[in-house]
């Protein structure tokens, strides 16, 4: 088994979906995670299907729609995971896939060998194509969208230079030795992540369709 962390980069107001948009980051690693930050603005009907307003909810809107909207700001992909949570997980598990959200504290969590069995049988028989495919229709596209690319780079942390730099930090050493000698190279790659995270860039794209060319 492999020590380290998820990152992962989203709007913060939203609650990401780690299990689709996170990076591990090994320990022992000096990671560096470069962001593209992207706006989207898309014309809605009669140019697209995509919904302007949604923060408001409809009469006609899904159920799946309404509990993505429980559990945070609304997103297309968060919704395709949450239409996947109740209508095939929690439908024929009794219980919900701890990698997903829920939209409501009292809903169980799937735990036991039998119940993680059967969420790995659900998830076996929908790859992302035909979970987006079977819920389409219950979760619109927004007209607007912040998407983030991300660049990872990595290189091995710490070095012996930095390991003696962390060596003198008060409280440090103890946590690695009862006898309060200073933490091995190794001792501190076993437990450390480096993490640097910065902007490459900022823009914002508006999508309109050509109506016609003369």
């Amino acid at each position: 088994m492999t020590n380290g962390i998820y990152v992962a980069v989203h709007n913060q107001s939203r609650v990401p979906l780690v299990s689709d948009e996170g990076l591990f980051i090994p320990t022992g690693s000096s990671a560096y995670i470069g962001v593209k930050r992207t706006f989207y603005y898309r014309l809605s009907s009669p140019f697209s299907d995509c919904r302007k307003d949604v923060d408001t909810t409809l009469d006609t809107d899904s159920d799946y729609f309404i509990k993505t909207k429980k559990i945070t700001q609304y997103s297309r992909r968060l919704c395709y995971r949450v239409c996947f949570q109740y209508k095939y997980v929690y439908e024929n598990c009794n219980c919900t896939d701890p990698s997903i959200p829920v939209a409501e504290v009292s809903d169980p969590i799937c735990h036991s060998v039998a119940n993680l069995t059967c969420v790995d049988n659900q998830r076996t028989k929908f790859d992302k194509s035909s979970i987006e495919k079977a819920c389409n229709d219950d979760c619109p596209e927004e007209c607007d969208s912040v998407e983030y690319e991300t660049r990872l780079s990595m290189a091995k942390y710490p070095s012996g230079y930095y390991t003696d730099v962390l060596g003198q930090q008060n409280g440090l050493s103890q946590k690695f030795n009862a006898n309060g000698a200073k933490p091995s190279t190794s001792q501190l790659s076993e437990s450390l992540v480096h993490l640097t995270v910065y902007y490459e860039t900022l823009k914002s794209t508006g999508e309109y369709p050509i109506i016609g060319v003369n």
